[in-house]
Parts: C-alpha cells; sequence; structure tokens
C-alpha cells in the first residue's frame, strides 16, 4: 500500500480493498510507454487541465494524452492568446512518472503503532469518514471550536484542499500563506502596514512582461531562473532590452550567472544593506521630492514621545476598531507657507525636515525622523556587517534611486527567512516611498516574477449566515512551543514535516494531540503522525468530468478530469463532500464540482461574460477574459489602501520595539560568537527548479536529473574539514543531526552550506533535515500583521566526515 510499514490481515485487506482491486504499483499501473506498438489499437483521448503543484500563479495550463485509460503524455495547452504563455517544466512532464509513483496512498488507513512510526492497518472508507467525523464532533464538543485546526501546506496536490467544513463547524483553517503567521510572510510583515495592501507574500505591484521598460532590476534573495521558471523569460527580454539586472544574494545563483552585476551579500544582513541605502539616498537628496511630498507619510508629523502620527483629533479609531480614514480625520504636517500645523489635505506647503513643539509637545516629520535614525547608517557601517564595499553599497543605492523606472523584487525561501525579514521589508517599503518606483512600467515591487491577472472576480458558492469563519487562536508559529486550544490538527499536504522547523519540537506537540488526520495522494512525512489517512486523487484524476476553475494569466482556464481515481482513493471534494453529509451539512454545498463551477461563472463579472462550461469544453479548456491586453500596473494612480490613501512608511505599532521605522537588528544564532564558536557554518535551505517544496520529493524521473539529498560546501571549508565531494557528511548541531552525501561547490561563500529545501526523512542517509532549523521567534513581531516568522535560515551547524 506504500513503501512504509504496513500491517495487513487477509480480512481488513479484503474488506479495505474491495473496490480497489490492487494493493500494489507494480504491473499494469508502471508508467506506459507513449510511442509502444501495443498500445497503436487502443482508444487515445485528450482532456485539459491546469497545473496544481503551487508553482506560483499563473501556473501551466495543459493538454494530457490517455490511451486505455492511463495518462502518456503532457504537453502546454497551446490555446493562450499569447504562445510564449504555454509553458510546461520537467515536474509537470514528470507527473506521468508521479501520479503512478510507488508512494502512493491505495486506501484509508488507521494508525496501528506510535503516532510517528507509520505502522498501519487499512480500513474502509466509511469507517475512516465516521472516525474522523466523530472526533471532531468529540473535540469542539468538549473543548470548543478552537480546538479543531485545518492545517494545509503547500504540498497539497490538488487546489481544493478542504474549502467549506471549517466554516462549517466553526472552527479555524490555515491555508498555506495566510494571516496564521510561519513561514513566506516576513517580508509581509514589515511591508504591508506601509500599503495597506495586506497579504503574507506580497504580489509583485506591476507584470513582469512590463520589466522591458525598467532602467533596473534589483533581485534580493531572488532565484526566479530555478524557482519561476515559467516566466523568467520576462526577466531575460528586459536584460537584452537593457535593463540592468543587479542581483544581491548570498549564494552564486543560476540567476545570478545572468546578472549585470552580483551582489553577494552575507546571509542574514539585507536590512544593513537596505538602511545603509535610505542613508546614502536621504543624504546626498537622491529622493523624489514630488513624489515624497504627495504620496507618502514622509511630510507627516509625529508625537515623538508617544510614536503615533498627529491627527486632527486624538480619535485614530471607530467603534469597530478600523483606523479612521484621513478624508475624516486628517493627518497633520507643517504648512510652510502659513508656518502652522495644517491637515495633509488641505492645499498645505508642507515641510519635509521640520521639527517643532506644540503646546508643550514635540513633533517632528516623518522625513526627519528618518534622518536622524539613519545618521550613523552609513555605508562604510554596513559594509563591516554584510561584508560588501562601502563604494558598491553607494553605487547600488545611486542606481536604483536615479534610475528613470527600477524594480525591487524579493523572493520566497531567501531573505524572508531570517528573525530580522519584517525589517528587510519595512526597509525595502522606504526604498520605493523615497524612489515613487511603483504604480508606472517597468517599476515595482514584490514577490514573484509572473504575468499579472486583470482583476476578474468569478462569483462564490455562499454558505448561510449562520456559519462563520473562525480565526486561528494564535500565530500557527507558536503552536510547537506554546499552550493552544488546538487538540485536533486536519492536515492537508505535508504541513507537519514542512511548515515547522526543530522536527523534535514538531515531534513533540503532534505527539500531544488527542487526533490527526492526514490527506495525501502519498506517503509524505505527515502521514506517519496520522491516526487517520486519507488518500486523495492527485489533480489529474477525479469522479467528476469536470474539477475546477481558474483565472490564470487572464484566460479562464478549466480542469478536466484526466483519467479516473487510482485505486481506493477520491478527490479532495468528495473526500470533504462525504465529510460534510455524516456531519449533516450536505445540503450546504455543491453536488459536484460542476455546481460550484457554474456558481462562479454565474456571479462573476463582465470579463467573464459568454464563458461557460460548454464553451470552455469547445476551446479546449481555455478562454481569454475580455480584459485590456496591456499587462497590469497595480497603484497606477498612487492611491494605497491607507487610512491616508498614500504609503504610510512610519508604523506606530513598532515605536515601543523601537522599529517605527526600520533598524537593522543582527540575526541571533548566526551572528552569534558564542555559537560561531561551536558550530561556525551557517545552514541554508534554497530551492530547486524540479521541486515544490517537498513535492516530486520521490518521482523518479525527477531524481535522476535532481539526484540524491546533498550538502553543498564551499571548497575552503571543506578541505579544513578534510571533506570532498561524495563523501558521507554529518552535519548537526544541539537542535539534530543528519547524514548527507557532500558536493564542493564554489556557489557558496565560505562559512555557508545548503541543501534544497523539502527532502523527506525517509531519503537522506540517516536524520531529518528540519531536525537542525531554528524555531526560535521575535517576540516584537508578535504585533506584526502576521504574527512571528519562523527563522529557518538563522541555523548554525558544523559539518564532519562520517
Amino acid at each position: 500500500m506504500s513503501r512504509r510499514n504496513f500491517m495487513k490481515g487477509a480480512a481488513t485487506m479484503g474488506a479495505a480493498c474491495a473496490g480497489a482491486g490492487m494493493l500494489s504499483a507494480s504491473g499494469w499501473l508502471s508508467p506506459r510507454e507513449a510511442l509502444a506498438d501495443d498500445v497503436d489499437s487502443e482508444q487515445e483521448e485528450k482532456s485539459f487541465t491546469y497545473h496544481c503543484a503551487n508553482c506560483g500563479n499563473p501556473a501551466c495550463a495543459l493538454e494530457c494524452t490517455t490511451r486505455g485509460g492511463k495518462l502518456v503524455k503532457i504537453e502546454p495547452n497551446q490555446g493562450w492568446n499569447d504562445p510564449r504563455l504555454a509553458t510546461i517544466c520537467l515536474k509537470g512532464i514528470s507527473e506521468i512518472n508521479r501520479i503512478y509513483s510507488e508512494d502512493r496512498l491505495q486506501t484509508p488507513l488507521k494508525r496501528a503503532g506510535e503516532r510517528g512510526e507509520g505502522k498501519f492497518v487499512a480500513i474502509t472508507w466509511d469507517e475512516a469518514i465516521s472516525t474522523v467525523g466523530d472526533s471532531l464532533k468529540k473535540a469542539i464538543e468538549e473543548h470548543g471550536p478552537k480546538s479543531v485546526c485545518f492545517y494545509s501546506s503547500s504540498s497539497a496536490n490538488t487546489d481544493d484542499g478542504i474549502r467549506w467544513l471549517p466554516t462549517l463547524l466553526g472552527t479555524p483553517a490555515r491555508r498555506a500563506h495566510p494571516a496564521g503567521g510561519g513561514i513566506d510572510c516576513g517580508i509581509g510583515n514589515g511591508y504591508d502596514d506601509t500599503t495597506g495592501n495586506y497579504a503574507p507574500v506580497v504580489p509583485q505591484s506591476s507584470d513582469v512582461r512590463t520589466w522591458k521598460d525598467s532602467d533596473v532590476m534589483v533581485l534580493v534573495g531572488h532565484n526566479p531562473a530555478e524557482s519561476r521558471l515559467h516566466s523568467v523569460r520576462y526577466v531575460l527580454e528586459a536584460k537584452e532590452a537593457g535593463s540592468e539586472l543587479i542581483v544581491v544574494d548570498p549564494r552564486y545563483t543560476t540567476t545570478a550567472q545572468h546578472a549585470d552585476w552580483w551582489i553577494p551579500i552575507k546571509p542574514g544582513t539585507d536590512p544593513a544593506l537596505i538602511t545603509a541605502s535610505i542613508h546614502h539616498i536621504i543624504e546626498n537628496g537622491l529622493y523624489n521630492e514630488e513624489f515624497v511630498l504627495e504620496h507618502t507619510a514622509f511630510p507627516f508629523l509625529v508625537d515623538v514621545e508617544a510614536g503615533t502620527y498627529l491627527r486632527a483629533t486624538p480619535e485614530t479609531k471607530d467603534e469597530a476598531g478600523n483606523v479612521v480614514k484621513g478624508d475624516v480625520n486628517p493627518f497633520m504636517v507643517w504648512d510652510s507657507a502659513a508656518n502652522a500645523v495644517a491637515p495633509y489635505n488641505s492645499g498645505a506647503a508642507p515641510e519635509l525636515f521640520k521639527e517643532v513643539v506644540v503646546d508643550g509637545k514635540t513633533y517632528k516629520t516623518v522625513m526627519q525622523l528618518a534622518k536622524e535614525t539613519y545618521e550613523g547608517a552609513t555605508p562604510e557601517w554596513a559594509a563591516e556587517i554584510t561584508e560588501i564595499p562601502a563604494e558598491d553599497i553607494k553605487k547600488l543605492a545611486e542606481k536604483y534611486a536615479t534610475a528613470g523606472s527600477a524594480v525591487l523584487s524579493y523572493g520566497m525561501g531567501g531573505a524572508d527567512k531570517y528573525p530580522n525579514s519584517d525589517i528587510t521589508g519595512h526597509g525595502m517599503s522606504l526604498l520605493v516611498s523615497l524612489t515613487g518606483h511603483i504604480g508606472r512600467p517597468g517599476t515595482g515591487f514584490g514577490e514573484g516574477i509572473v504575468p499579472l491577472n486583470h482583476p476578474a472576480a468569478m462569483g462564490k458558492w455562499k454558505l448561510p449566515e449562520q456559519f462563520k469563519v473562525s480565526k486561528l487562536p494564535q500565530s500557527a508559529a507558536t503552536f510547537t512551543q506554546e499552550e493552544s486550544p488546538v487538540r485536533v490538527l486536519f492536515g492537508i499536504g505535508n504541513p507537519i514535516n514542512q511548515l515547522f522547523a526543530n522536527s523534535e519540537a514538531t515531534d513533540k506537540w503532534v505527539k500531544s494531540l488527542d487526533f490527526v488526520v492526514c490527506m495525501n495522494p502519498y506517503h509524505c512525512p505527515s502521514v506517519d503522525y496520522a491516526d487517520i489517512v486519507l488518500p486523495t486523487t492527485t489533480g489529474f484524476e477525479s469522479e467528476y468530468d469536470v474539477r475546477g476553475l481558474q483565472n490564470r494569466r487572464d484566460h479562464a482556464v478549466l480542469a478536466e478530469k484526466v483519467i479516473e481515481p487510482l485505486f481506493d482513493s477520491h478527490t479532495d471534494f468528495e473526500v470533504e463532500r462525504m465529510l460534510c453529509e455524516y456531519l449533516g451539512f450536505g445540503d450546504y454545498i455543491p453536488k459536484d464540482p460542476e455546481e460550484l463551477v457554474n456558481a462562479l461563472l454565474s456571479g462573476a463579472k463582465d470579463p467573464w461574460k459568454g464563458i461557460t462550461v460548454d464553451t470552455l469544453k469547445q476551446n479546449n479548456g481555455i478562454q481569454p477574459l475580455a480584459v485590456s491586453p496591456k499587462p497590469v500596473v497595480n497603484y497606477a494612480d498612487l492611491k494605497f489602501p491607507t487610512a491616508s490613501g498614500r504609503l504610510e512608511v512610519f508604523h506606530p505599532s513598532m515605536a515601543k520595539h523601537g522599529q517605527a521605522l526600520p533598524v537593522h537588528e543582527d540575526c541571533e544564532e548566526i551572528t552569534s560568537e558564542e555559537v560561531a564558536s561551536k558550530y561556525p557554518l551557517q545552514y541554508g535551505q534554497v530551492r530547486s527548479r524540479n521541486r515544490v517544496h517537498s513535492q516530486f520529493a520521490g518521482t523518479h524521473w525527477i531524481k535522476d536529473v535532481n539526484g540524491e539529498p546533498a550538502i553543498r560546501i564551499n571548497p575552503k571549508d571543506a578541505e579544513a574539514r578534510g571533506i570532498k565531494t561524495g563523501d558521507v557528511v554529518r552535519v548537526y548541531n544541539d537542535r539534530g543531526s543528519v547524514k548527507f552525501v557532500a558536493q564542493v561547490a564554489k556557489d557558496m561563500r565560505p562559512g555557508q552550506i545548503s541543501i534544497q529545501e523539502g527532502w523527506w526523512p525517509s531519503q537522506t542517509i540517516e536524520g531529518n533535515f528540519q531536525s537542525l532549523t531554528n524555531d526560535k521567534l521575535v517576540d516584537r513581531q508578535r504585533d506584526r500583521k502576521y504574527g512571528p516568522i519562523i527563522p529557518f535560515m538563522d541555523t548554525k551547524v558544523e559539518v564532519e566526515k562520517a
């Protein structure tokens, strides 16, 4: 039933697998040869879907060929209105191998050993659904709705997951990147208060196709040549059109190899580089004064003692706790013409650099505070911290500030995985605000490099008003460290292995829970902790002819069934339907995915008019939306969803932490001399073009290209330890120990080692790669929008030959 321990008895097997008819992935379930002579007479069918492997929206639309009911070929769907959008990579092609993987779960399972051992017995779906349903009801009755947490990682194979059940039950749910904290929200934690456009992962504000209009592209910890394969071509096209590509990254990455200028920053020191750049721009008058005065909070007055903006009245929040808008309670500036305090929206002529005393209180403009805050943050100061020459820091600041159009982009898995990442994000918002590089083609800030969708809202499946969304009781990052009301974990994907650092602490927390469910097509590491395992289909299998609908690259893209569900698995939709039926909620959800798709289309706005399931089928699953052909440029009107309508660079909520304006802080572990004396090497996790987090970890075609888990180490560090490529090494610290193969590589700075993220413990020579990672949280970030982040990259280790 999987490659793991499986306790089976004849009676149990017969009951559980009567519908499946097969227990092994060998034989008929082996991958088909697409050109084999013996399939010529078999019926060949085409179907169309989209890839659901979390490669980053917009992911690829696919044309799939089946013969005899078996998937034999996957190609890009050619129905786009721009041929460049017809993309596919090795991950998409290898789904043929992955779908028929030996890691597939084939029937519902019940834990038969200790939690974490991975020992199970087969059960029927009836028993699985009733056991899960009864456990959910019991927890809610005894401990309340917040005792249940639906927790989804981005390793879920489909886009469905669990849609309605948490709301129907009144329990919280945390998807891959919601405001639950933990991962991928470090930059957004510091940037979003500036724009007011809250999203844990800050989306690029301008379509990557406009970057050809930029003079400079600055990528910080971003390696799109590995992580954004379907869109990196636009970066290279911009470079060919004359845009200068600058990559700031400790590693000489695949993207850095294409850069005009690679800046090998010391890991975890990004805030020092950014604050020194702010200093240089302000001190040398390189800021865009017109933009700063009209579209930012830099001219606003701040109560120095209280650390708050000066408003016309003290009442800054309404009865619901929302910040009162500036047109109701204006922010105040110093009017140079009247020589007095005045509302920012009164036509005043505000001063940028000003300190005044009014009614015995001292007020300073944000710009004056910034000048004073960064007085000591000189390029020379930052050079000592970042190991970037001071002249290079000045040059970088000048290039970005004086460019006609410039892009600032960060990547996930880099600067956002340090404990000071919120400072990095906040600092980047000041750079954008000082220069005005936003709201025009060839400008922008954010994560990812993708063609953006124009606004084209679909309808929704509405639940009755009595069912309310429940928020997480605390940041998910704190679950393994603090008391929590959560007693039942319903995991979708691979959250236990992927979303937490320090696997020993994670193991202890999960084993303390009352009940654990895991939904996944594959026997990933999280499955071993489950009391009940629910085997779901991949995104290519379904009980229904229609599986889903999405807006991707300004096109309506339909997901059709490609093949029937393998073994005794069900789609996420069907699993949720069965649970809802058992719990008495069956009448509130769609009877099938097509009813849901029709609801989405019937409630959609104008761009969707004329698009139906039938027209999509007639057009091979893809139709363009009626939107502008011009690429998206967000904030073109330079109006932001903040209280003032401006970029609010001063964050009053952070004043008590000394971070109302971003100030560099060292990382705790990788900059500690005490830790370095014992563990001198920084341990980093990096992304690969052939993997998405822990997805594709067991795919043989990928493994043939990607190889086995290996630690990359600089030649100097390797020589000092007598290590050569191919040696088995032990990587260890106080938290854990793992054995890998070593790769000596010059792309690593001395003092660094790195490994591709997402390996399963069963794939290392010994140990769990997450056993090493740092899980210590920063208290300051509890007052941030998304709570504390897990500082995976703030980890020190030692390496020795095993």
